[in-house]
């Protein structure tokens, strides 16, 4: 929160250390492919282990940043939600960029278990302040959800002038630059799931990953987008040991 009253020159020096990282990460993991980071060079193992714990302090900090966002009208600062925009842009990049590896590899090229968990950490601040009235974003959702509106109740939510936070959410995801809210649903879902799927013997990451999902389907707005989601729907007809192991090691239960 304090970080807000000057958020302008926060932002700019937390992405003037975070967009050099980001490019030196995505270099190292794409040298080392499909193989596990033991396998690199000693010296290549301690510049990656440097990379990933100050992106782990990086994203912290951005999740707490966007976290610390106030819908009240006497704290929104105009123009705040497209840095929250930029910032987080860097870490969908970043965790998209993991999930590759992650995927690609089978598992094998995990990242560091602590920059596992602040991806975790953001996702939850983003959760809690773009989340919860996604199902408002678009104009079509009310005649498109299936809920019981008489026609003359969606003809005046549809000619209704935007809100001033309907508004500030658009600003934020045509910023952000990577997708409507369904797609950044879908990334951080997709995420969820290889969690469960490729991290199976870490209890830390099992677990804020299942309240993760707990908190996003607890909430009605964004209970309503997963059910849009295809990577939901996998998971809802896929809840077997065989697809995600962690089901079978008794400390997750």
């Amino acid at each position: 929160v304090i970080a807000r009253f000057q958020y302008g020159p926060v932002a700019q020096m937390i992405l003037g250390k975070f967009d050099p990282l980001l490019v030196q990460y995505k270099d190292i993991i794409t040298r080392l492919g499909n193989n596990p980071n033991s396998s690199a060079p000693a010296d290549v193992q301690q510049t990656m282990a440097i990379i990933e714990g100050q992106l782990t302090w990086l994203t912290y900090m951005v999740g707490a940043i966007v976290g610390g966002h106030s819908w009240s009208s006497a704290h929104m600062g105009d123009g705040d939600e497209t840095i929250d925009a930029s910032l987080s842009r860097r870490a969908l990049q970043l965790a998209q960029g993991m999930d590759y590896r992650l995927t690609s590899s089978n598992g094998v090229g995990r990242a560091d278990p602590q920059l596992e968990q602040a991806l975790l950490f953001y996702f939850q601040n983003f959760r809690r302040v773009y989340m919860f009235m996604w199902d408002q974003m678009s104009g079509t959702s009310a005649a498109s959800s299936g809920d019981n509106l008489s026609v003359g109740m969606i003809v005046a939510k549809l000619d209704s002038a935007p809100s001033t936070k309907q508004k500030v959410y658009q600003r934020m995801f045509e910023h952000l630059g990577m997708g409507d809210h369904t797609v950044v649903a879908n990334i951080i879902v997709t995420k969820m799931g290889n969690n469960l799927k490729y991290w199976p013997e870490e209890q830390d990451i099992v677990g804020r990953t299942l309240d993760l999902f707990h908190d996003m389907a607890g909430g009605y707005s964004s209970s309503k987008l997963l059910l849009t989601l295809e990577t939901v729907r996998f998971l809802a007809m896929h809840h077997t040991e065989d697809h995600f192991p962690f089901l079978a090691i008794p400390g997750n239960v």
